[in-house]
C-alpha cells in the first residue's frame, strides 16, 4: 500500500516513472493471480483423491484408512441392472447381484470379475428377475431364486457346478425363493408362495421338497388361507436352534423349529425397523459365536430371535451389508453428508465396540461389499440411482 501511495504522489512530478509503477505493479497482480491459481488447483486435487468418484489412484500421502484405489465398472450393460444387492468372492472372482423382482428386470446370467484377467464374464443362465443373495452351503456357492421368469408352479434355486450355475427348478409353489439352510440333515428353502401354501419347505436326501407346517401362536396348526402375503424371508440358526422370519400380512413374525413344524415365537413387527434400499425386511445376518447379527439398515444382535439390541454405530445412518472374515465381523456403513455419502467399513471387537478400518467419500451410498484379505470391494448405487454415471461401479480399497 505504501510503494504504491508513493508512486502515485511522484508521478506528478515524473511521468515516467509513474508508469514504471504501473507495470511493475500490473506484473505483480499477474503473478499473485498465477499463484492463487495455482493453490486452487493442488486444493481441487488433493479433494479428488479422498473423493472416489474421481476414481484417482492411491496417494502413499493419504491416511491408509482414506486411500482409494480404482473403480471397477459395472458389469451389466443396462441401469436397470446395476443395483448390485449381495457380493461374493469364490475361487479367484467377483460374483455379483443384479436385477430387480419388483419391477421385473431379469438380469438373465449370472456375471462375475475374474481377478486374473480383469475381465467380467457370463457364468450360466438365470432364469429369475433378481440375483439377491449369494449362499455357501457345504463348500458350494449358490443363489435362491426371487421370481422365476417361467410359470410360479416352481421355484428354482442356482449352484455353481463346474464353473456355471445349473438351475434347479424343484420348490413347489416358490413364486419368490429368499433364503436356503441346512440343518439337521435337511435342506430348508424360505419361499414367498400364494394364500393357503406354507413359506417353507424342506427335504432330507433328495428335492422332492414337502411343506413345513406352521404352529400358530394359540398353539394350533396354522392357515395361511385369507392372507395376501406369504413369505418367509430369512432361516437363521442361532446354537442349536433353527428360526425363520415370517411375514404374513402386515406381522412380521419369528418362528422356530421344533419336532418338524415352526412353531410361533416372537413377534417383530415393533423390534426391526427398516430402511428402504432392499426389498428384504432383514438386508443380510450374520452368525458369530452364539450371536446373531442382523441389518435392516440398523444393526441388531440377538441370542434368541426375540430380544434385540440395537447396536447400530454412532454417525452411521444406514448399515448396508455385513460379512464374517476369519472370524471377524464386519459392516458397511453410511452416513450422509452435504454432498453425498461418507462410506465406512468397520470392525466389531470381541468387547462390543466399533473400530473403524475404512473411510471414502461417495456421490451415492455404498450397496454391498466383499473382502479378499487385500482389498475392500464395495458395491455403490441403489434403486434411487440407476441413472447416476457410477450406479453399479465397484469402488476397490487397497
Amino acid at each position: 500500500g505504501t510503494k504504491r501511495t508513493e508512486c502515485r504522489r511522484n508521478s506528478c512530478f515524473h511521468n515516467d516513472l509513474y508508469v514504471d509503477c504501473r507495470l511493475t505493479m500490473r506484473v505483480k497482480r499477474l503473478l499473485i493471480l498465477f499463484i492463487c491459481l495455482l493453490c486452487l488447483l493442488f486444493a481441487s486435487c488433493e479433494a479428488a483423491t479422498e473423493d472416489f468418484s474421481a476414481a484417482s489412484s492411491a496417494d502413499e500421502t493419504i491416511p491408509d484408512n482414506k486411500a482409494a484405489s480404482h473403480f471397477i465398472q459395472p458389469g451389466y450393460a443396462s441401469n436397470q441392472l446395476h443395483v448390485i444387492w449381495d457380493m461374493k468372492i469364490w475361487d479367484g472372482c467377483l460374483y455379483i447381484g443384479a436385477g430387480d423382482f419388483d419391477k421385473n428386470h431379469s438380469p438373465g446370467v449370472a456375471r462375475r470379475y475374474r481377478f486374473e484377467t480383469n475381465e467380467w464374464e457370463s457364468c450360466g443362465t438365470i432364469p429369475d428377475e433378481q440375483i439377491g443373495r449369494f449362499i455357501v452351503l457345504e463348500n458350494q456357492l449358490m443363489i435362491p431364486g426371487f421370481d422365476p421368469t417361467e410359470d410360479w408352479s416352481l421355484g428354482n434355486y442356482y449352484v455353481l457346478e463346474e464353473d456355471r450355475f445349473i438351475t434347479h427348478r424343484v420348490f413347489p409353489n416358490g413364486i419368490h425363493c429368499f433364503d436356503l439352510r441346512l440343518y439337521d440333515h435337511q435342506f430348508f428353502a424360505a419361499l414367498g408362495v400364494s394364500a393357503g401354501n406354507m413359506p417353507v419347505v424342506s427335504t432330507g436326501n433328495n428335492e422332492n421338497f414337502q411343506p413345513v407346517p406352521l404352529i400358530g401362536p394359540d398353539g394350533t396348526p396354522l392357515s395361511t388361507k385369507g392372507y395376501t402375503e406369504v413369505r418367509a424371508y430369512d432361516l437363521v440358526t442361532i446354537g442349536d436352534t433353527l428360526y425363520a422370519i415370517v411375514r404374513l400380512d402386515e406381522n412380521l413374525q419369528a418362528y422356530k423349529y421344533d419336532n418338524g413344524s415352526f412353531v410361533y415365537h416372537s413377534d417383530l413387527r415393533y423390534k426391526l425397523v427398516g430402511s428402504a434400499i432392499s426389498y428384504l425386511p432383514v438386508i443380510e445376518k450374520a452368525v458369530l459365536s452364539g450371536t446373531a447379527f442382523l441389518t435392516t439398515g440398523r444393526l441388531y444382535c440377538t441370542e434368541n430371535m426375540d430380544a434385540f439390541a440395537d447396536i447400530t454405530p454412532d454417525g452411521i445412518d444406514v448399515v448396508a451389508d455385513l460379512l464374517v472374515y476369519n472370524d471377524t465381523l464386519y459392516l458397511l456403513g453410511n452416513t450422509k453428508t452435504d454432498h453425498g455419502y461418507m462410506l465406512s467399513v468397520l470392525q466389531y471387537n470381541s468387547d462390543c465396540t466399533f473400530e473403524t478400518v475404512k473411510t471414502v467419500s461417495s456421490d451415492l451410498l455404498s450397496q454391498s461389499f466383499a473382502y479378499d484379505g487385500e482389498y475392500w470391494y464395495i458395491a455403490i448405487g441403489g434403486m434411487s440411482d440407476l441413472n447416476h454415471k457410477d450406479s453399479g461401479k465397484i469402488l476397490c480399497l487397497s
